[in-house]
Formats: C-alpha cells, sequence, structure tokens
C-alpha cells in the first residue's frame, strides 16, 4: 500500500511527470484562461460558425487526464473535443504539433467516438520519447480510433502532406462530423524545438488540406517557438484554410 503523503513537494511527485512543467503563482490562472479561450470558442462552433482558432497558452496536448507535464497543465485540445462532443456525433482531433500529443491520446485511449491523430517526430529520438508509436492503436471500445504518424528527422514538407493526406482519409472514414486541429508551429524549419523542415508557405498547404475535409473546425494553438516567425506561420495556415 502507497503512503501518500500530502506535502506540496511531494504532490508534485504524483502529478508532475517532468521539470518541463512547474507551477508557480499564476500556474492555474493561466491554465484556466487558455481553457477558458477553447470553452468560448466550441461555444461558436456549436452555433453554427465555420471555423475558429483559439490562442491558447499555456498548450495542452501532453497535459494527462490527472498528470502536467511538457509545458502543458490542462488539455485544451481534449477539453474542446469533449464540448464538441456534446452536439456532434464523432470529433476527430489531428495534432500537427512537432511532439507526440500523448496526453491526447492518454484521455481517449479507450473511446471510440472521439477519433486522436497526431502526426509527429519519432518518439524513439524525440519528446515525450515513451509514446506515439505505430501500433498505439486503442484498446476496447477505442481500438482502432488512434492513429500515430511519426516522422523522422528533417521531414519536408512532402513528406508533411502525404502524413496529413492519411490523416485525412482516416478522418473521412471516420465519418467526423467535427474537427480539431491541435495547432503547433514548432514544426518550422528554425524552431529550436522541432526537427522538421517545414516553410512558412508549408502552412498554407496545410491549411488548404484542412479544408477540404469540409468540417466545422477548431485551431487550438498548441507549441511553436521561433517567435519571428509564429505570426507569419499562423497567418499561411488561415489564409490556406479561407481559400480553398
Amino acid at each position: 500500500m502507497v503512503n501518500f503523503n500530502e506535502n506540496p513537494v511531494a504532490l508534485a511527485g504524483w502529478y508532475i511527470a517532468d521539470c518541463a512543467a512547474p507551477i508557480g503563482q499564476f500556474t492555474w490562472e493561466n491554465s484556466l484562461g487558455s481553457v477558458s479561450a477553447v470553452i468560448v470558442a466550441t461555444s461558436r462552433i456549436k452555433a453554427g460558425e465555420l471555423v475558429v482558432y483559439a490562442l491558447c497558452r499555456p498548450s495542452g496536448h501532453h497535459a494527462c487526464r490527472d498528470m502536467a507535464m511538457g509545458m502543458c497543465f490542462l488539455n485544451n485540445s481534449a477539453i474542446a473535443a469533449v464540448e464538441l462532443r456534446k452536439q456532434f456525433d464523432r470529433v476527430a482531433i489531428i495534432d500537427i504539433d512537432m511532439h507526440h500529443g500523448n496526453g491526447t491520446q492518454q484521455i481517449f485511449y479507450q473511446r471510440g467516438d472521439i477519433l486522436t491523430i497526431s502526426i509527429h517526430g519519432d518518439s524513439r529520438d524525440f519528446y515525450p520519447f515513451y509514446s506515439g508509436f505505430e501500433n498505439e492503436y486503442g484498446s476496447g471500445d477505442g481500438e482502432g480510433y488512434n492513429l500515430n504518424i511519426p516522422l523522422p528527422k528533417g521531414s519536408n514538407e512532402a513528406f508533411y502532406l502525404k502524413a496529413l493526406e492519411k490523416s485525412a482519409s482516416r478522418v473521412l472514414s471516420f465519418k467526423a462530423e467535427a474537427l480539431v486541429v491541435a495547432t503547433g508551429f514548432d514544426t518550422f524549419k528554425s524552431d529550436p524545438l522541432g526537427c522538421f523542415a517545414l516553410e512558412s508557405n508549408s502552412y498554407y498547404k496545410i491549411g488548404r488540406m484542412i479544408r477540404s475535409l469540409n468540417l466545422p473546425t477548431l485551431f487550438v494553438q498548441e507549441g511553436g517557438y521561433f517567435v519571428e516567425a509564429l505570426r507569419e506561420n499562423a497567418r499561411q495556415l488561415v489564409k490556406g484554410f479561407e481559400n480553398v
């Protein structure tokens, strides 16, 4: 039997997976603000808007059901999907962040009504290391409803768009009624935490492909750490979505 120690330092060991999720004075306030943006965004999708972009910080896709990690405390994309599920029978999540959305996968791994897809750097040598492999399909009611597409270091636009095309095909076969896009720009070639080689205009093509699914779409901001290019990369994504 484990003795549960309520000392704050001990509790951190239970609920924080790594040193990249420190809790400070304003952590809860900021995390709650991030989720609040997502809740407002989902309400607009449910009211009939085709697309909404939720600018969230901190990001959320590493946050598990009961554990913070990787600068993520509350899983914004997962919360968005659960909110959308109140109106739509089938909701899909495509995670286009550089890192595997391990928290999102964990939350929905045994559910068949929310499809989770993640395109990311190969976890054999990239964070979060222990999840994101192709043989993780889901279990129980969720078997077959989790898709991981790990890509090697240096993957360029052609590699990435092929993976996104595979993701889009799975969303269509799932017959999703609404889509959440966990939107990270750390796939950009100059990102200090990334290992891919996407250009700014690559996001225009990503936006076009996502729009071709013709689904109510909620973009939820995740990573992206090359600040000088964030504005242009986000602009290209939105422009691509609008110009189909």
